[in-house]
């Protein structure tokens, strides 16, 4: 690996050494951040004064300390520097560090840890003076020949400081002592991937951490990595590569199911103007056509194999392991595994409480006839499945249920998705199946290559009810047939994109609302 190359070459400190230094694993002093507010307005006031003399600082300590129980010698510099460092005053910080120094008081790694990341939004904003990239550097070093060990928050601290250096490759190695511990989080890959990506020589290291990133730990990019890549592309002078990166780019998008920010978009936006491309915010109608192109955006596919091998997995993994039946027993269990092999294939499957309490939270049986009518009108073999209590329901209602679909009622404490997932997926890949539940909870079982194909089958077959009439007829949320992720059609890419960037997406089959139209050239014409 790409990686794995550039630590062999370090010559600074090798991995090998930080490795020996991190074997006995202790995690460093864990600071506490009292929470009280009248200690920050302490602090807030302090830091508004114009004069602030070293014997101010012994007295802002000294009083933090004597009234103060929740502080104690152990975290009150923490404290006090974590809120000096939220007025981004970096000379007012440092001062307070050279008091400690000076008064014979230690400097702790976290304190440290708040100058570097102060540091590093000076670095951001480029006020960060040439002699601060010393003083990073200084600290690197001290903090290394004091401990025998580095947990994963100090690595973070000090790949805060080390991006905004000359000798920003010592992350690398910082990233793998992460690992021995932790889970690198999402600031630090960031910071690494944004500064390689600044470096035209090093693009290759930042598209190897991003897929690292994304695939082994799952991390959801954030906006400082793509507009690092769109400020590469704009900085690239050879048209044809500027193609080929955004062509890339957008690629991995796609393939990662990312919905970018409105934030990466007008960047995204700025970068397809500065190279004369055909761009346009855009809206797609239900049926998946572009307003600006007029083209149709490609239908949601899964072909037989791919279907055949989630349904497998899924069923082997639910029925072997029982991973997704252990609020049930074995007794339902098989009674509802004979069940289904006696009566599907089912072309719907019914959530039927669910359905039930769809409508502002409140019982509605006649919901559940409705939907049951609906599908009945279209000629299908329905499946409804509920709990035992459903029995007590009026008869005018359960006996028409009974009477036009089949019907399986669990215990009433058993799960009814995994019933509901189980039959649909007997069933074959037409089936359809009628809940407001997205089933998160269960994809689980597929691993993460079968993720995305479950997300699409779910997609295109997935219905829920928006309204029952008073007539009894009811307004039915169709699921949506095309691919609403990024992809290209013809030449044009169709990517949705949202307002704010979000670490944790969830799962939507719903339509984005807000999409770019991008028409890239062929160069292969």
């Amino acid at each position: 690996m790409l990686v794995t190359k550039l630590l062999r070459g370090s010559t600074i400190l090798g991995l090998n050494k930080l490795i020996r230094k991190t074997s006995n694993y202790k995690r460093s002093l864990v600071v506490t951040n009292p929470s009280d507010n009248s200690l920050r307005d302490i602090i807030t006031d302090f830091a508004k004064k114009n004069s602030k003399t070293k014997s101010d600082f012994g007295e802002l300590r000294k009083e933090l300390l004597l009234n103060k129980k929740s502080l104690t010698e152990i975290n009150v510099d923490y404290f006090i520097i974590s809120v000096l460092s939220s007025t981004n005053d970096l000379h007012l910080v440092e001062n307070y560090i050279e008091y400690l120094k000076n008064n014979d008081l230690e400097v702790k790694t976290p304190v440290l840890g708040c100058l570097l990341k102060l540091y590093n939004n000076y670095y951001e904003c480029g006020k960060l003076t040439a002699d601060k990239h010393v003083n990073i550097l200084n600290i690197y070093k001290e903090i290394l020949e004091k401990y025998d060990n580095l947990d994963a928050s100090t690595c973070e601290n000090l790949i805060f400081g080390l991006v905004c250096t000359s000798d920003w490759k010592k992350s690398l190695e910082l990233l793998q002592i992460t690992k021995l511990s932790a889970k690198p989080s999402n600031n630090v890959y960031s910071l690494i991937i944004s500064k390689a990506f600044e470096n035209a020589t090093d693009n290759e290291l930042g598209w190897t951490l991003l897929h690292e990133m994304v695939n082994e730990y799952k991390k959801q990019p954030n906006c400082k990595i793509f507009i690092s890549i769109l400020k590469s592309i704009q900085n690239e002078a050879d048209y044809t590569k500027q193609i080929e990166t955004l062509n890339r780019l957008l690629s991995f998008i796609g393939e990662h199911d990312i919905v970018i920010s409105k934030l990466v978009t007008n960047e995204l936006t700025k970068t397809l103007d500065s190279m004369n491309l055909k761009n346009s915010q855009t809206q797609i109608s239900f049926n998946g056509k572009c307003e600006n192109c007029n083209l149709f955006l490609e239908r949601v596919f899964i072909s037989n194999d791919e279907f055949k091998l989630m349904r497998n997995t899924f069923l082997d993994r639910a029925i072997i392991h029982k991973d997704v039946f252990l609020k049930t027993n074995p007794k339902e269990l098989e009674n509802f595994l004979k069940y289904i092999d006696k009566h599907a294939p089912f072309h719907c499957v019914v959530d039927g409480l669910n359905v039930a309490y769809s409508i502002n939270g409140k019982l509605s049986p006649v919901a559940v006839c409705s939907v049951v009518k609906y599908f009945k009108d279209l000629n299908m073999n329905i499946l409804l499945i509920g709990r035992k209590h459903m029995t007590r329901w009026p008869n005018e209602h359960f006996g028409y249920i009974k009477k036009n679909c089949k019907m399986f009622l669990t215990d009433n404490l058993s799960q009814d998705d995994p019933f509901l997932l189980y039959a649909a997926l007997k069933s074959g890949p037409s089936t359809h199946i009628f809940s407001k539940d997205l089933m998160r909870s269960h994809s689980y079982l597929l691993g993460d290559n079968l993720k995305l194909i479950f997300k699409r089958w779910l997609q295109e077959h997935l219905y829920s009810l928006i309204k029952v009439k008073k007539n009894g007829k009811i307004l039915v949320k169709e699921p949506c047939k095309f691919n609403i992720n990024a992809h290209k059609v013809e030449e044009t890419w169709h990517l949705p994109f949202t307002e704010n960037y979000q670490a944790n997406p969830k799962d939507s089959y719903e339509v984005p609302q807000n999409w770019l139209c991008i028409k890239l050239p062929n160069l292969n014409k």
